[in-house]
């Protein structure tokens, strides 16, 4: 009876070891469609990323993250129903833009474009601009009016 626990405690603590050696990212299912997470890397040890996407049905899902050659995060993209939020950020990590674009697929091509209000900020993460796009097209710029002050009078 001991015999037997321990040969199935065995098997299991195998079992678990071997599950988690499985690489459980760039997967694909049964369609050949992208599923789950999927990492790339900047270098062959594996230790600087350059993309951490989610897929679902082969497209991209929830957040997904693009870093630059030393592994500093560079665009965060959360991916909502009709539209992705974007902020992309300077080699310090602050936050340099953010606002919303929009995927489209069409049968021969894939489409991004930027759609609402696009912020601006400066090094010290102060708001200097906002733009205002609609379809990808440029419509107008409003100036924060603090930073205009402080540029008139020093």
């Amino acid at each position: 009876m001991i015999k037997k626990s321990i040969i199935i405690l065995i098997i299991l603590i195998t079992a678990l070891s071997v599950k988690s050696q499985c690489k459980y990212y760039n997967k694909v299912n049964a369609d050949g469609e992208k599923t789950g997470l999927w990492l790339m890397y900047w270098d062959k040890e594996k230790k600087i990323p350059a993309r951490k996407f989610h897929y679902k049905n082969d497209r991209e899902s929830g957040v997904c993250k693009m870093y630059n050659s030393e592994g500093k995060l560079m665009m965060k993209e959360r991916h909502l129903k009709k539209r992705i939020k974007v902020k992309n950020y300077n080699e310090h990590g602050k936050i340099q833009q953010k606002g919303y674009g929009i995927l489209e697929f069409h049968t021969d091509k894939i489409r991004f474009y930027w759609h609402g209000h696009w912020k601006f900020y400066a090094e010290n993460h102060h708001l200097t601009g906002i733009s205002i796009y609609k379809d990808g097209v440029f419509i107008e710029s409003k100036e924060n009016k603090r930073i205009k002050r402080n540029q008139v009078n020093p």
